[in-house]
């Protein structure tokens, strides 16, 4: 046994006397104490007892160069009792921790000087009689020495004290297990199931006397004992810490351990997984690749339908660019020496990605903070739920709000549950000397023709949140209709007494005006024209009335300047009619539009009626007038019409849909409002798809083959 066997710098070296609640400077230059030679990221420290790794006090991070570091702590000693404390100190990073470095402080009163240091192993020989440690200063006392360890293999206890003002302080003692140092080598670190191989003994220092336990597989119980080396086999894969106990004295045991991963002679196997079963389109998808017996450090290759992903090397797939159908697959490049296979590739996932809505808002216009409050709207397809500056909202109270600037969104979701945002800001703003002129809809602070427009918008009841009504009512009826429009029309062209007399003459006589909804016969087909004509001594500059039609018939304009739109607010099927001229000039005499029919709609004779008729001359004074009645009349249903020549096509049957000519396309079902209902692949030219989620009322199905579509109106009854 070597006598001069000296401590391990981590326990005992470096001496500091520091006087109670005083500042303690310590300077530590430590060289590639990192773990693994990374970069320190974190310093910590404690006194006395070690609390565990990551559970010290953090102390800042010195400048460092890799894993080099040279640490100036400013360390406070208050709260600590007179006599001798151990200080530890370490530094790491995400990879582990160094190696503790510990310190001696002796702490005397304040006015104390130091005037001895000395230790002893084992029996105190008395004060002042112990071994002394040379240190340099009174008021901080350092020691830069080591201590030599006992001489004799067993647990010894160190004490060391030190001295001030006669007086001596608690003493700093601590036990050490004074013993061979243990070690062994094996192949490799990673070796096969079954494989034999040979644990090599290097413990250093032994004695005849010293004993030997090895712990294989860290179940607590000895696979080995004796000095030689052995062979061993694992017969299980997995990760095991290998250990061995050494005994020269008494129960004085010291412990050296390593870690072996030991892997299986299996094949490799890939699992995959998807973060949800359906996602909607602009999702961001993850897959998951569990490997098994593909050993510590396997490589991937991602495919989306037998294309390599690039970039994508690692266990995991973030994607978000799929479409429906998508097949999602991962190679794996086993890294397993054991196994004879070397790549697997997984099962592949299709993954079903739903069509997101289309979400639009409508253009905000500036509020102004005399205004009452206002309904939040103007979000398409309706149904969703509006929010200002992040806040969920129905209602805006320009009054109780301050000036600025205001953020309001729409948000929808669709049947599948994928939510789409439109997103748009206005102002609030205290009024001006130009504010709120008569006709000035839009609150742009002068009249044109964009006002038209948004008082037409005002008439179907697209009623936009900003727009102001107020405004819009020229003749202060307390409605919006084209009497207004024709009203901001001559404010436009410049409302005085010469101009309106012309415009009163150009009107020509306004009396005995007739409204004739003339009559229209489909027959079978899917759509027909519908004439109203206005018969009479003279002709208006503006007309407006309603028409409601038999469920599912769209009706679209056909004459130029005559505006049709589907009428808001309304169970019924009603159209709103409108035509003027913007110039007060007399609209044409015969107004058309065109009806596209369900193909499945029932035959028969279906009145078509005009309401809530509305005329007006060039001046703003409302025609007389009467209302002719007409007839739409329907035969036989058909929904097979261009069949013979093999085009794609759908027949409306009572239990679903039978897509002809359309084998390797797909169907898309819509309702009236054009939201996605369902869909499907067509495998055949004469498929039934039956589709249950659909009620009663009037929907589009669409047919996609090879880029071409078709597409067919039917109702659900």
């Amino acid at each position: 046994m070597n006598n001069a066997h000296r401590l391990q710098r981590q326990c005992v070296r470096w001496l500091a006397m520091c006087g109670l609640g005083c500042l303690l400077v310590i300077s530590l230059h430590a060289q590639n104490i990192a773990p693994s030679d990374g970069v320190i990221d974190r310093v910590e420290y404690f006194w006395d007892d070690d609390p565990g790794f990551g559970l010290a006090t953090r102390y800042a991070v010195p400048d460092v160069t890799g894993s080099e570091a040279l640490l100036s702590m400013d360390v406070l000693t208050e709260g600590l009792g007179r006599g001798l404390h151990m200080l530890g100190v370490r530094v790491g990073n995400t990879a582990g921790w160094s190696p503790t470095y510990r310190y001696m402080v002796a702490v005397s009163p304040s006015d104390g000087v130091i005037d001895r240091v000395e230790y002893f192993w084992d029996e105190d020989p008395g004060f002042g009689l112990a071994t002394p440690l040379p240190f340099t200063g009174t008021d901080v006392a350092v020691v830069d020495t080591d201590i030599e360890s006992y001489a004799g293999y067993g647990s010894h206890t160190l004490v060391v004290r030190a001295r001030s003002g006669g007086v001596w302080g608690s003493p700093l003692i601590r036990t050490f297990c004074i013993n061979a140092e243990p070690d062994f080598s094996l192949p490799a670190d990673t070796v096969c199931r079954g494989e034999k191989f040979t644990v090599t003994n290097t413990t250093r220092g032994a004695t005849e006397e010293t004993v030997y336990s090895w712990d294989m597989d860290g179940d607590g119980k000895a696979d080995a004992t004796g000095a030689d080396d052995f062979v061993y086999t694992y017969a299980k894969a997995g990760e095991y810490m290998v250990s061995l106990s050494v005994k020269t004295v008494g129960d004085c045991e010291t412990t050296c351990t390593k870690p072996v991963v030991v892997l299986d002679t299996a094949d490799p196997s890939v699992r995959l997984n998807a973060s949800v079963s359906a996602s909607c389109s602009g999702d961001t998808v993850m897959f998951t690749a569990k490997t098994f017996n593909a050993g510590g450090y396997p490589e991937y290759e991602w495919t989306v339908n037998g294309e390599v992903v690039r970039g994508a090397t690692g266990d995991t797939l973030l994607t978000g660019t799929l479409s429906d159908r998508d097949r999602v697959q991962v190679t794996v490049l086993s890294s397993n020496p054991c196994s004879p296979v070397n790549t697997v590739t997984s099962p592949a996932i299709t993954v079903t990605v739903n069509p997101s809505p289309e979400v639009s808002l409508a253009p905000l216009f500036p509020v102004y903070t005399t205004e009452d409050n206002f309904i939040l709207s103007g979000g398409m397809p309706e149904g969703g739920i509006y929010y200002i500056n992040g806040s969920e909202a129905s209602v805006f109270a320009p009054k109780e709000n301050a000036s600025g600037s205001y953020t309001m969104s729409y948000r929808y979701a669709n049947a599948h549950g994928c939510v789409s945002e439109a997103v748009q800001t206005f102002a609030l703003r205290e009024p001006g000397a130009g504010s709120l002129l008569l006709g000035d809809v839009n609150k742009d602070e002068r009249v044109d023709i964009m006002d038209i427009l948004c008082t037409v918008d005002h008439i179907f009841g697209r009623v936009f949140p900003t727009w102001n009504r107020l405004t819009a009512d020229i003749d202060s009826d307390g409605r919006i209709d084209v009497t207004d429009i024709i009203g901001i029309a001559g404010i436009i062209l410049g409302d005085d007494a010469t101009g309106r007399a012309a415009r009163q003459a150009a009107a020509g006589a306004a009396d005995d005006v007739t409204l004739t909804a003339m009559d229209a016969d489909a027959g079978n087909a899917t759509e027909v024209y519908l004439n109203f004509a206005l018969r009479g001594a003279g002709r208006p500059c503006g007309v407006q009335f309603d028409v409601t039609m038999p469920e599912g018939v769209e009706l679209e304009t056909a004459t130029e300047g005559l505006v049709v739109g589907r009428k808001a607010g309304t169970a019924a099927n009603t159209y709103t009619l409108l035509a003027y001229s913007s110039d007060l000039r007399p609209v044409g005499g015969q107004l058309s539009v065109r009806a596209v029919l369900p193909v499945n709609m029932d035959e028969g004779s279906y009145p078509v009626v005009p309401e809530n008729v509305v005329m007006v001359a060039g001046d703003m004074r409302a025609i007389d007038h009467s209302i002719a009645p007409g007839r739409l009349t329907v035969g036989s249903p058909t929904a097979v019409r261009g069949l013979a020549d093999g085009r794609p096509a759908i027949v409306v049957e009572s239990d679903g849909l039978r897509v002809l000519n359309a084998g390797g396309g797909s169907l898309s079902v819509y309702d009236a409002g054009g939201r996605f209902v369902a869909a499907s692949t067509i495998g055949g030219d004469n498929e039934l798809v039956s589709i249950p989620v659909l009620v009663q009322g009037t929907y589009v199905a669409e047919i996609n083959k090879d880029g071409r579509t078709v597409r067919t109106k039917f109702i659900r009854k």
